[in-house]
């Protein structure tokens, strides 16, 4: 995933997975402008589609998990397919190893 630094006083928006109720597990985490979690049409999170960097970022871990034989891993992530899967950077064969794993 994609790595950014926080310091004190910084804001960050977040969306709580709904893959594995037991353990909350954040996706979707913005570092946001002071101040935006007041008003909701300055947040970033809000109602956003998932850009390009973020479907990549899904992508790449999706495939490192593929590769590593990771299937739980994989299913944790299941809240991100149909971001994945409706955005216009996807293209099926970035999805090929993932099934093959899920498929043995």
């Amino acid at each position: 995933g994609r790595v950014f630094q926080l310091d004190v006083g910084d804001e960050l928006s977040y969306v709580i997975s709904p893959a594995n109720p037991a353990k909350a597990m954040a996706v979707q985490c913005i570092k946001e402008e002071p101040g935006a979690w007041r008003d909701p049409a300055n947040s970033v999170v809000g109602e956003r589609k998932m850009d390009s960097l973020q479907v990549r970022d899904t992508l790449t871990r999706l495939q490192t998990f593929a590769e590593n034989g990771m299937v739980d891993e994989i299913l944790q992530e299941q809240a991100q397919y149909e971001m994945v899967l409706r955005s216009p950077d996807f293209n099926p064969s970035h999805l090929q190893r993932v099934v093959e794993v899920l498929s043995a």
